[in-house]
């Protein structure tokens, strides 16, 4: 299992990063041209829930395309004066404008139901727990596809795939698969 801190600061930083909740003013974010493609990345620094000072950050470096795309995030701690790395990369894609067009919904429409599941749902998806959650025509299903006590045992750090999708219910009672994407997560020694 994953430490309480942790947990906490990779859904914090995706809340404040990705979701966008953001109370303290927006993260210091960087832009890179690579091969053609807007390379984005920003920095939060964070405090453990708990602690007073800021002694964790958070990164999220991310290209993206029309259709897919991918990335890793970093969360760095300081842990009684040893400091700690975790990374989770991820990469996925979701059917193009116009298959989703066919079903009446958009890439926002998407986007933004992952947006309220992952705020909603806080630690308890993108890591080591398997998470669903239905909303009307729309359902988010997050499975852990490896298990990570074992893992952990044989090599003594977190290491974990997992693997998210978004589902739609179409007008004809068929249900569309229409985001999918993996994750590995793993701290970093």
């Amino acid at each position: 299992m994953l430490d309480d801190a942790i947990r906490a600061l990779m859904a914090l930083g995706l809340e404040k990063g990705y979701i966008g909740k953001r109370a303290l003013g927006e993260p210091a974010f960087l832009k890179t041209q690579f091969h053609g493609w807007l390379l984005k990345t920003f920095k939060i620094f964070l405090k453990i829930p708990g602690l007073t000072e800021y002694s964790s950050e958070y990164t999220d470096t991310y290209l993206f395309g029309d259709q897919s795309g991918g990335g890793f995030e970093l969360v760095g701690l300081d842990d009684n004066g040893k400091r700690r790395t975790f990374m989770r990369l991820y990469a996925g894609a979701g059917l193009d404008k116009e298959s989703l067009a066919k079903l009446g919904i958009t890439a926002e429409d998407v986007v933004d139901f992952l947006k309220r599941v992952l705020l909603e749902a806080g630690d308890k998806t993108r890591l080591d727990q398997s998470y669903l959650a239905h909303e009307g025509n729309w359902q988010y299903s997050y499975q852990v596809m490896e298990d990570m006590d074992f893992d952990s045992e044989t090599f003594g750090l977190p290491l974990l795939c997992s693997s998210e999708r978004i589902f739609f219910l179409a007008p004809d009672a068929s249900w569309h698969r229409v985001l999918k994407h993996n994750f590995i997560f793993v701290e970093v020694k």
